[in-house]
């Protein structure tokens, strides 16, 4: 991500609306200084374009960048989430860096994709209480799931959450679960 994209400096004029510190560009990317390699494409082109710069991100790209608020949102007490992906134009590849969520209030937050995958490294048991020994990354939301059946029509990561998990150091954390069930299997998933 780049405040001002290489070349723009000779479109500061472009509608008037150009400032020192942000640029309006042209929707299109033929003769557009900024994209001067064979492939590039404007963010507009890269969407919605045709032809040599493909739509849709050459069509991998299937949904709408944009997010809005239902209209209950303020009283809803439910975040909206966006997704935050890296999106090369030229080649349609996409990477997935994290999420913004906007709570109720107007409060922003960025959670960066987890750096590292959690292990459970260990389980005790004892009466109606297992410990569960973990570690998790520096970024990332890590929820510990559980359940005490297993059936092949359940994907792990829909298992029940049972908490989300210490985070934001690479120490090993412990969580006491308890449940009276004989058996009880455990995952961590990372968001």
């Amino acid at each position: 991500m780049q405040t001002i994209p290489p070349g723009a400096n000779g479109n500061l004029a472009f509608n008037g609306a150009s400032t020192s510190t942000a640029v309006i560009e042209q929707d299109g990317s033929i003769d557009n200084p900024n994209y001067p390699l064979p492939g590039e494409a404007s963010y507009h082109d890269a969407l919605f374009g045709s032809g040599a710069y493909g739509a849709t991100f050459y069509g991998t790209f299937q949904g709408n960048p944009e997010n809005t608020t239902p209209g209950n949102f303020a009283t809803s007490g439910t975040v909206v989430r966006s997704d935050f992906y890296q999106l090369t134009p030229s080649s349609g590849n996409g990477t997935f860096l994290g999420y913004f969520e906007m709570a109720t209030d107007g409060t922003m937050t960025y959670v960066a994709y987890p750096s590292a995958v959690p292990v459970i490294k260990s389980i005790s048991h004892a009466g109606s209480t297992s410990t569960i020994s973990y570690t998790t990354g520096l970024y990332g939301t890590y929820t510990l799931r559980g359940t005490n059946t297993l059936s092949s029509g359940i994907a792990a990561t829909n298992w029940p959450a049972i908490t989300t998990l210490t985070s934001g150091d690479t120490s090993i954390h412990t969580y006491p679960d308890t449940d009276a069930s004989p058996n009880k299997f455990y995952i961590i998933t990372a968001q």
